[in-house]
């Protein structure tokens, strides 16, 4: 076999300009690619050139050869329509294909692109790869990503992570900030900010929709339908104090602190030695110090919110009556306009989007508990779909780091931590980062995921979020203000009739791209709304709610030229201790706990319930069937032994859907 070489240069033939990244993969030599950004009627300069290798033998390539590119606009002041690449739509089999032969070897060619096709115009038979029209037009300036992709954590408030960061023009608490409380013998009832914040709490502050009313408005406030209370941040430690709304999640404890861990509540860490991977993250690109959950609630609607602009009306935990309803009759959970996953699949097609969730921990029946995906309670999100982040098996080829290593065509990419012990409701040895377990799983999850990117060929174009779901019940001195609706009701899902016209607890958000200049304190408004609001605007395809039509988006957030200076690596995480098992004090064994009447495990037990059907023949028999199933479980570890065996079904069934061609690992060339 002869090892040959060609040089690829590339011609806009548009009238507007483009940032053009093109990738060439060939067996032998994994994948090589190169990125130009190229005015109207431009051609790259001599020694702008992308390098392609490939193999021959006897006057022809003996190895699978393929094309692939990616368009972004960069300056489209005049409105016009956006494209992406037929490429970005297709599965690898159907990539443009040509292969290289060698009469190209050490030739220098040219590539073409206009608004319609993408020409691959080489000695050998050239192939016209049409661009989709996705619709729609922008009124932005410059735009430079070809990808995004989100990791939301759990439960923690900014000023929790970031008050004590020192980053310089912060809006943050101060030792100044405190609440008061003085139900307990021995305190003089001030409770003030300080630093530093224990590593994992003893148990988990309450954050459902009466806890935050509470925090955010006071000890006296009530919420009934209509007008939020009026927002002072003052009752945090009364809410942590008395709050039994988690008690049922946490079978081996109490639920309620002692008299010395009531001002944990009001501790933040000291960000550059606790939590060294999130603060050289906010150091070298941007931190938003004004990015508010959705609403101010607990963790399902939030999330929700991300993925849909809106949670249908949802503003607590999943109750057991909705489980029945949701999983065992005709109203399923789904959004009234849709998801962004479901406006990207009618954009894109097929590869629009992909999500990943974390399986570190594994428990002793050799199940990845907490590995559940949220994501996967949405309507047309199957389990199936969502791919796991890592293999455990640093061999495989299947992960997170080896996908970035390849033709990614997937334009959003959502990734979920593990949440770590659910059944009981400790959440120790997740990646989450949830209160009871710490934060250590979580850091080095971050560490991950930005390390992937980083060091993949879709850095330069890449935009990568890091925010939490909501803030954990934790304080927080920046009252969040009001906003807009979804507008998306009525609802059938709402406990207390809220209109979601106030913005939630204010969260811990850095937004890291190249493009971004380190140390950059975004104070925009943001909420987890901003993220669909961000995509379709980059796509140019409208909104879903009218929460995300009037939100914030990171458009227009980045500069010119990506920064050289980019650290490859972040630091390791502080070492902590593991969170010790709460010492049990309830008579029967926790696998005998009843199941609690809302909350985490209630919903990823819909989950399951969700992934039993559609792994079933999906017929109104098998409804019955699953329905019957649900309604035997009682425990929590009936709960458990059902889902274990839905997921190692989902499990089987994900590694069926892997399909394409053989892929060979890149190699140093």
């Amino acid at each position: 076999m002869a090892k040959k070489r060609v040089f690829v240069q590339m011609h806009n033939n548009s009238s507007a300009t483009f940032c053009i990244r093109l990738y060439h993969w060939n067996a032998d030599y994994g994948i090589q690619c190169h990125t130009w950004t190229l005015k109207g009627g431009q051609t790259s300069k001599q020694d702008d050139t992308m390098l392609a290798h490939f193999t021959v033998e006897n006057g022809s390539s003996q190895q699978p050869d393929y094309w692939w590119a990616s368009l972004s606009p960069v300056k489209d002041a005049s409105g016009a329509n956006w494209y992406v690449s037929q490429g970005d739509t297709q599965t690898p089999t159907e990539w443009p294909q040509c292969q290289l032969q060698p009469a190209n070897a050490d030739q220098k060619v040219t590539f073409t692109v206009d608004e319609s096709n993408f020409h691959i115009n080489l000695s050998t038979p050239g192939v016209k790869a049409p661009w989709i029209n996705l619709g729609g037009t922008m009124n932005v300036n410059e735009i430079y990503f070809t990808h995004i992709f989100v990791l939301m954590l759990e439960n923690h408030s900014f000023d929790n992570i970031f008050a004590f960061s020192g980053i310089s023009g912060i809006k943050a608490a101060t030792a100044d900030d405190s609440n008061s409380y003085s139900s307990r013998a021995g305190h003089n009832g001030i409770y003030y900010v300080r630093s530093p914040a224990p590593a994992n709490m003893p148990t988990d502050p309450g954050h459902e929709f009466m806890d935050v009313v509470e925090q955010l408005c006071g000890q006296d406030a009530h919420y009934s339908a209509g007008a939020y209370p009026d927002v002072n941040n003052s009752g945090f430690v009364t809410n942590y104090a008395t709050s039994t709304s988690e008690e049922p999640l946490v079978p081996l404890g109490t639920g309620l602190p002692e008299s010395d861990e009531i001002g944990d509540i009001m501790a933040c860490f000291n960000t550059a030695d606790q939590l060294p991977v999130i603060y050289t993250l906010a150091k070298q690109f941007s931190v938003c110090d004004q990015w508010f959950s959705s609403m101010p609630g607990p963790t399902w609607p939030n999330r929700y919110f991300v993925h849909g602009a809106s949670s249908a009306g949802l503003d607590d935990s999943p109750s057991t009556k909705q489980l029945f309803e949701w999983e065992t009759g005709d109203d399923r959970f789904q959004y009234p306009n849709g998801s962004l996953y479901d406006r990207l699949k009618n954009l894109i097609a097929d590869n629009s989007y992909k999500s990943y969730a974390y399986r570190l921990y594994q428990d002793q029946n050799g199940w990845f508990e907490g590995a559940t995906p949220q994501v996967a309670s949405i309507e047309n999100i199957e389990s199936s779909d969502v791919n796991d982040l890592d293999s455990g098996d640093s061999s495989s080829a299947e992960n997170f780091v080896s996908d970035l290593s390849y033709p990614y065509p997937y334009r959003y990419t959502f990734i979920e931590p593990n949440y770590g012990e659910t059944f009981l409701g400790t959440y120790i040895d997740g990646t989450s980062q949830h209160p009871m377990d710490g934060v250590s799983g979580g850091e080095g999850l971050i560490k991950k995921v930005y390390e992937a990117i980083r060091n993949s060929p879709l850095w330069e174009t890449s935009l990568l979020i890091v925010t939490y779901d909501e803030h954990g019940g934790f304080y927080d001195s920046v009252p969040p203000p009001t906003c807009v609706a979804p507008g998306d009701g009525p609802y059938d899902l709402s406990t207390h009739d809220f209109d979601f016209t106030q913005y939630g607890v204010r969260v811990p958000t850095v937004v890291v791209s190249c493009r971004i200049g380190a140390g950059t304190v975004d104070d925009t408004v943001f909420d987890h709304a901003s993220i669909p609001a961000t995509v379709l605007a980059w796509l140019g395809a409208g909104h879903l709610t009218q929460r995300d039509k009037h939100a914030n988006t990171l458009i227009g957030k980045e500069t010119v030229s990506p920064r050289g200076t980019c650290p490859k690596t972040l630091p390791n995480p502080a070492t902590t201790t593991p969170a010790p098992a709460p010492a049990a004090k309830q008579a029967e064994p926790p696998e005998q706990q009843p199941l609690p009447a809302k909350g985490n495990l209630i919903g990823f037990l819909a989950i399951a319930a969700k992934a039993d059907f559609e792994l079933s023949s999906r017929t109104p028999e098998e409804r019955t069937r699953i329905a019957a199933k649900l309604q035997a479980i009682k425990t929590r570890g009936q709960a458990r032994d059902y889902m274990v065996s839905v997921k190692r079904r989902v499990d089987a069934a994900r590694a069926a859907k892997k399909a394409g061609p053989p892929k060979a690992r890149p190699q140093t060339v």
